[in-house]
């Protein structure tokens, strides 16, 4: 199913949100700990979480050019 472009989410309940995470960790088998610290409109903290997760998740499965060879305790797999 596609959306079409422009076309906006009328109804959109924040519980979404936590259950589409509590799934995504449940499958991936993820730590992950989300904080808001401050806000009152729930689409912009649900835009925030999602964005916020989506730069971890990049920066965390990005290479590292100082790491040569494998990383780990005994220096291979």
């Amino acid at each position: 199913m596609s959306a079409d472009p422009g076309q906006q989410v009328q109804v959109f309940d924040e519980f979404f949100v936590e259950e589409f995470f509590q799934g995504f960790i449940r499958r991936s088998g993820l730590t992950l700990h989300v904080t808001m610290q401050y806000g009152s409109n729930s689409h912009h903290i649900a835009e925030a979480i999602f964005k916020g997760v989506g730069r971890a998740m990049s920066q965390a499965c990005a290479m590292d050019s100082r790491i040569q060879g494998v990383l780990s305790t005994k220096g291979e797999l």
